[in-house]
Formats: C-alpha cells, structure tokens, sequence
C-alpha cells in the first residue's frame, strides 16, 4: 500500500508539472530591435545579434568568474542573467516572450515613426 501512496504522489507532481514545463518551453523570447524589427527575419541582423549576443555572454562569463552574485543560492543565476539582458538592452535589442511579438512590434514600430516624424520636424524649423 505505501508503494501505490508514492507513485499515486509521483504521477499527481508530474500531472501538475508537466503543463508548467510545456508552458515554459512554449514561449520562448524573441529579440527585437527598439524600432520593432525582428531580427530573426533578416540575415544582416541575424549575424549582428548572434555577434552582440556573444559579446553579451562574454560578459556574463567574466562576471561569473569575477564576481558574488547574491548570496550563491537560486538567486545568483538570476543575478548573472541579468548581466547579459541588460548588456542586450544596452546594445538596442528588447526581449518579448514570443506570444506577444505582434503587438510589442507595432508599438515600437509607431513609438519609432513618431520620433523620427519628431526629429525630420526639428531639424526643418
């Protein structure tokens, strides 16, 4: 009977953890640029990311060789990501889970027609 009990437990975790897993392998981040251009759509942006993002993993190696990042638990891979998400956004890309491409794009898409309409207009006057 405490055999059927733990794999009655075993099959009920995996039951829950399974939708969790798939869910999270699902929606995966897609790299734009800030004027909503996917860069996996061009191979002249695809080599520039593939370039910045080793770069960006460069970083986070030093950082983990150099550095204490929280207090060495769970905490610390979130510490090292952050190195290279911010090193990404410095370098003009914006992550977007992949179920929120399409409207993330056309928001940057209008955000960047609207300052580039804003600078043409200022430059003119």
């Amino acid at each position: 009977m405490p055999n059927m009990r733990r794999e009655r437990q075993i099959f009920l975790t995996l039951c829950l953890a399974a939708p969790l897993v798939a869910g999270c392998a699902q929606n995966r981040t897609v790299y734009l640029f800030e004027d909503g251009r996917v860069v996996a759509n061009d191979p002249a942006l695809s080599r520039q990311y593939a370039d910045d993002r080793r770069a960006c993993n460069d970083l986070m190696a030093r950082s983990i060789a150099g550095g204490d990042h929280s207090d060495g638990g769970l905490t610390r891979g979130a510490g090292i990501e952050s190195v290279g998400d911010d090193c990404m956004v410095e370098k003009g890309y914006v992550a977007v889970p992949q179920d929120q491409v399409p409207a993330k794009q056309r928001e940057l898409a209008a955000e960047y027609a609207a300052e580039t309409a804003a600078a043409a207009a200022a430059r003119r006057n």
